[in-house]
């Protein structure tokens, strides 16, 4: 289905209609389970939903340049600004909401969510057994968390809250 979604994209055929089709047929499957969704899924989701408006068959597909259309004109800004917004109060609420638990509060959240058999490589055992280190990601995420939002909503501050955001979650 994305795999279509995108050739459609790329030739330029469909336009927004191609998009919001996209759209629906991720939120029909990705939310048609009885698991309930997970992150990853809202996320996507969210990407799905803002590529409507962001128009890429406009400027970027083959029918542009066949069309001899401008070939260098750049897609709209403001969906991916409002995408980042979206992730940002996810990430935001989650920090306010690690800060009001007694596990992250106290500097063991951290350790209890990577302790967890189905997150934890064996790899990392070791690292677990460090405690300073597992104090110290503890309190960065919840930084991380709450700083996120603000830092991206202004412009100055914006290259600082992405770097952040690659380097948390990559």
């Amino acid at each position: 289905m994305w795999l279509e979604a995108l050739a459609l994209m790329l030739v330029g055929v469909g336009g927004r209609v191609t998009n919001l089709v996209h759209y629906i047929l991720a939120s029909l499957i990705l939310q048609n389970d009885d698991t309930g969704s997970t992150v990853n899924e809202g996320l996507c989701l969210m990407t799905v939903f803002w590529m409507i408006f962001v128009r890429l068959d406009a400027v970027k597909s083959v029918r542009c340049f066949v069309l001899k259309a401008d070939a260098f004109a750049t897609p709209r800004a403001w969906p991916v600004y409002f995408l980042g917004v979206d992730v940002g109060v996810m990430v935001f609420t989650a920090g306010i909401t690690k800060w009001t638990g007694p596990f992250w509060f106290n500097g063991i959240g951290f350790f209890q969510t990577s302790s967890l058999p189905w997150i934890k490589p064996d790899r990392v055992s070791s690292v677990l057994d460090v405690k300073w280190l597992m104090y110290a990601m503890n309190y960065v995420a919840l930084i991380f968390e709450t700083a996120f939002i603000p830092l991206f909503l202004f412009r100055k501050t914006r290259p600082i809250s992405l770097v952040l955001l690659v380097a948390f979650f990559g």
